[in-house]
């Protein structure tokens, strides 16, 4: 504290140091300092509050009986303090409010009608365009707003919630008006549909977001911090509460879902649409289930599985060479199946074995899709993923040729 006490500054006058001043409250505010203090501040007050915790003096909660125990939220000058509605832990003060209408910029309640709850998004957007109208702007600038400010506005909010695609309309619909030239006494005619115009300009578009789709990807982003981060505190109450006994990705709504959980998990197909397993060691890969072999979409084998077919990747590895089981890959064609009618086309399957190298599996098919002839082997000397779908085309070109000459 001495050096907060005994803070005083100086000033440049024509590029010289002229005079000291000594604040008599301490450092100022926007002070490089402050940040630092916040944060000893804070860790202290957090420190505190979980050792009164430890010592049963305050009562924290728990939404579920596996959920983790919540005391106390921090987020930046923020505090959310939990605790047992008694003289005892009543030492703050505080005053009492019956409910928050908004918190950090988002409705801390969601009732039935979601676009009422979400309209002052359609308002704030509003009353940007209606200022923007009475100036002379180029198409340029208008396009500049359009993507550096107008549908920015909801970005935050689609973080967290899925908006009603009906407020996306109304609001694709403002940006639309004030791009074509409307005004309040008479609307111009919009020669493209927005739908046109959110293509990239490579396709003959401006680049401008559908909202809808940009909401789905901002709200899958979250879903990979899900599956990313299991051990945060967020992940751990969704899955105490949703999926006690389940996995994120194979979960579903719940009795009671909150907006938020609904939100994530509607936008969560995404998100799975494009995940594909690396495979490790294959234990927990389910072979006819996940999607686990590289292609233009991930994917898994798309045949139903023989009677008895191996469940988990892991059974299709020696588990002594740590690289793929050719002769058990030869006895199951069902795993190299894949529909498409193409002549003698090359399936290219690269597959990390293990840490060191890699794996490559190559198949052949007639114009009817019937398997002809298929190949495997390790790759221990890739050197990217890159590397090893190449040396498997090679591999598939040889066999191709290979096939011709019989």
């Amino acid at each position: 504290m001495a050096s907060i006490q005994t803070v005083s500054y100086s000033f440049l006058v024509n590029g010289e140091v002229r005079g000291y001043v000594r604040p008599s409250r301490g450092i100022r505010q926007g002070d490089p300092l402050s940040p630092y203090l916040f944060i000893l501040c804070a860790e202290g007050l957090s420190s505190l509050i979980e050792f009164f915790a430890q010592q049963q003096w305050i009562h924290s909660i728990k939404v579920t009986p596996t959920a983790p125990i919540l005391h106390h939220l921090l987020f930046a000058d923020d505090s959310f303090l939990f605790g047992s509605a008694t003289e005892e832990e009543y030492i703050l003060g505080v005053q009492r409010v019956d409910k928050h209408e908004n918190y950090l910029g988002l409705p801390t309640h969601v009732g039935r009608s979601k676009t009422a709850a979400l309209a002052y998004l359609k308002e704030k957007l509003t009353k940007k365009v209606v200022n923007w109208r009475a100036k002379l702007l180029s198409g340029a600038g208008k396009e500049i707003l359009i993507k550096a400010v107008t549908q920015t506005v909801p970005m935050y909010v689609m973080n967290c919630y899925m908006l009603p695609l009906g407020l996306c309309d109304d609001m694709h619909q403002l940006c639309a008006g004030f791009w074509w030239g409307d005004s309040e006494e008479k609307t111009k005619i919009h020669w493209r549909s927005w739908e046109r115009l959110c293509v990239s300009k490579k396709e003959g578009g401006m680049g401008f977001k559908n909202l809808h789709w940009f909401n789905k990807a901002m709200l899958a982003k979250q879903s990979w911090r899900l599956l990313q981060n299991p051990n945060s505190l967020l992940a751990r109450l969704y899955k105490a509460i949703y999926f006690p006994n389940d996995e994120y990705l194979t979960a579903g709504l719940g009795d009671t879902p909150s907006f938020s959980w609904r939100s994530i998990v509607e936008a969560r197909q995404v998100l799975v649409q494009g995940l594909r397993w690396q495979v490790g060691n294959g234990e927990r890969i389910e072979i006819w289930n996940h999607n686990w072999i590289p292609d233009v979409y991930p994917r898994g084998p798309s045949s139903p599985p023989p009677y008895d077919a191996p469940r988990f990747v892991e059974e299709l590895i020696d588990p002594i060479t740590r690289s793929w089981d050719v002769n058990l890959l030869a006895r199951n064609n069902q795993l190299w199946e894949h529909k498409r009618q193409h002549v003698s086309e090359a399936v290219l399957l690269t597959m990390a074995g293990n840490k060191k190298g890699g794996g490559a599996g190559v198949v052949i098919r007639d114009a009817n899709g019937d398997f002809q002839v298929g190949a495997a082997r390790p790759l221990p000397l890739v050197t990217s993923p890159f590397h090893a779908e190449l040396m498997a085309l090679k591999e598939g070109i040889n066999l191709a040729v290979a096939l011709q000459n019989e």
